[in-house]
């Protein structure tokens, strides 16, 4: 084995370490943007899917309204690369329950229902938990 192809293999990785932490902070300051957003809109959920594909994938990020269950603010990842990133995606907006007719894209629609699990999970969460009285 050639020292030179082991240099250009360990400089790969560590290129490939170095974009998948900057698309992790990107990700986290999207997602820090969504909440901030949202913070004031009470019974308002800020949940996360992914879908895991064989070779792409998909993740979004959903601010839920839980009173009427809709979406009001939605971002998508979608891709291989480790430069993609979360982008708004105007076509989730809206009715939970009607993303399959509006999304013509099958990853991003089941990381929307693994969303919509964690929706269902924390709602029935907030209502088991009790009252603290002031």
């Amino acid at each position: 084995m050639d020292w030179g192809f082991a240099l250009i293999l360990i400089g790969a990785l560590g290129l490939v370490g170095l974009t998948s932490v900057f698309q992790y902070r990107r990700m986290l300051a999207d997602i820090e943007s969504m909440r901030v957003a949202h913070a004031d809109r009470k019974g308002a959920f800020l949940v996360s899917g992914r879908h895991k594909g064989f070779i792409r994938g998909a993740v979004v990020a959903l601010v839920i309204d839980g009173h009427d269950e809709r979406i009001v603010e939605a971002r998508a990842m979608r891709g291989i690369s480790a430069l993609s990133r979360l982008r708004r995606r105007e076509s989730l907006e809206g009715n939970l329950g009607s993303v399959a007719f509006r999304e013509s894209d099958a990853a991003v629609v089941k990381a929307v229902e693994a969303a919509e699990a964690e929706f269902r999970r924390l709602q029935a969460q907030r209502k088991r938990a009790p009252r603290k009285r002031g």
